[in-house]
């Protein structure tokens, strides 16, 4: 296996990252006491997945997906679900009682010891991208801290001075109920590719909704004690005053998930039940460029470029909310 140094060597020889952007994410990953993969990706530097596929590849280490029919997710004996949470790993055992050993940085040859010696035998490495293993594990700690069962994946706010990124990184290592549930709340927005989060607070409980293909679909909801907090944290990474709460207020987030920059459009509004929150979500990498890849047809595409190759006039996209407008 390699070593730290030999990793961070070989990412800036493979121009995965260039190398005072690695420096920067080392020297926050070390005041913040996160690994290095994860700084990197928490901080919008990397994309998980592109990461993951490296490390396979620079390890020699089989990809794991959690849609691999490898084997059940468990919790061996003698090995503690908070170190798995903290080190970014799971255990699986397959139909021959074989474990394999999913992890996000292979780099870390004394938590691979540590592992193996708790588990007591040998197992197979694999490597798996944080949100994946932290989303698996989650599985086996539903309803902790009042989240739902979804884990926490990275968020990091989009700034260029180390001493934001310290606090981002502190934050997300942080076990507050609050910003767990934030983290929560996005990491779902970004599975099911949605356009906007509705947070409502009702009398017992404050019910998250999310917009995907225009239709509402409501997810898990958060206990009513939470309103207020999540609130709150949401309220301040926008910039928003925390103390007005009877008029509405709009803002922004500039933010990173997973490694993919992501800005979120925030409006609070004043209900009988305390504030609620609509996000809407712009500006994704993954939004296709190409008139092609939108799904139209062909006699509308070439009535597009037509106009488009004109010299003048305008074109209007109009349409309800969550029609595709964004996406043109």
């Amino acid at each position: 296996m390699k070593s730290v140094q030999q990793l961070e060597d070989a990412m800036v020889a493979a121009e995965v990252v260039a190398k005072d952007l690695l420096q920067h994410a080392k020297r926050v990953g070390e005041e913040t006491r996160t690994p290095l993969t994860a700084s990197l990706t928490r901080l919008g530097l990397i994309a998980e997945e592109d990461l993951a596929a490296w490390l396979s590849s620079e390890f020699q280490v089989p990809r794991w997906r959690p849609s691999d029919d490898l084997g059940q997710v468990k919790l061996p004996p003698n090995v503690n679900l908070t170190l798995l949470q903290a080190k970014r790993a799971l255990f699986i055992e397959d139909e021959a009682e074989t474990w394999h050993l999913v992890v996000a940085d292979p780099s870390d040859k004394w938590v691979l010891r540590a592992l193996d010696f708790a588990l007591g035998c040998a197992s197979t490495l694999w490597i798996g991208t944080e949100a994946d293993i932290l989303a698996s594990l989650g599985s086996l700690d539903k309803g902790r801290n009042g989240a739902s069962t979804l884990a926490d994946v990275g968020l990091a706010q989009v700034g260029s001075s180390q001493s934001d990124d310290v606090s981002t990184l502190q934050d997300l290592n942080s076990d507050a109920p609050a910003i767990r549930s934030v983290n929560t709340i996005f990491a779902e927005a970004a599975d099911q590719v949605g356009s906007d989060i509705h947070i409502e607070p009702l009398e017992r409980s404050v019910v998250v909704r999310y917009r995907t293909d225009g239709m509402l679909r409501e997810a898990d909801s958060l206990a009513q004690g939470m309103a207020t907090s999540v609130v709150s944290r949401l309220k301040v990474t926008a910039k928003l005053d925390i103390a007005e709460k009877r008029m509405p207020q709009d803002g922004r987030i500039r933010t990173s998930i997973r490694g993919q920059n992501v800005d979120l459009r925030v409006s609070t509004t004043p209900t009988i039940y305390g504030e609620s929150v609509v996000l809407r979500i712009l500006g994704r990498s993954a939004t296709p460029l190409n008139l092609r890849d939108l799904g139209l047809p062909n006699a509308s595409v070439s009535a597009f470029e037509d106009a488009l190759a004109r010299p003048h006039g305008i074109v209007l996209v109009t349409g309800p909310t969550g029609s595709g407008k964004t996406r043109m």
